[in-house]
């Protein structure tokens, strides 16, 4: 069974967004850094996490959270590919 669980909050030293995910497939954390711009309601961070499965054992990340409407928001999360180009992972929509 799949599970997982984010917390997103503001720290106000920084002046940046932090996030941090973790689930029952790794074994580490994702951790990033971001922002949010209010003209296109959308907040973008930015990361890096342990993969086993890859060479280097690190990989990045992106994310986009954009608010359409007080009921709907839309997750993005890109990855890079082997060959360094990112592309999208996984679009998720929410809505109340």
């Amino acid at each position: 069974k799949f599970e997982g669980f984010g917390v997103v909050g503001y720290d106000n030293i920084k002046g940046k967004y932090e996030s941090v995910w973790l689930d029952s497939m790794g074994t580490g954390m994702m951790k990033g850094q971001g922002t949010y711009e209010a003209n296109t309601k959308t907040f973008t961070d930015s990361g890096e996490f342990s993969d086993p499965t890859s060479a280097t054992k690190t990989r990045t990340y992106r994310t986009e959270w954009k608010i359409v409407s007080k009921k709907e928001t839309v997750f993005s999360l890109f990855g890079k590919g082997d060959d360094g180009k990112e592309f999208k992972q996984m679009e998720l929509t929410y809505k109340r």
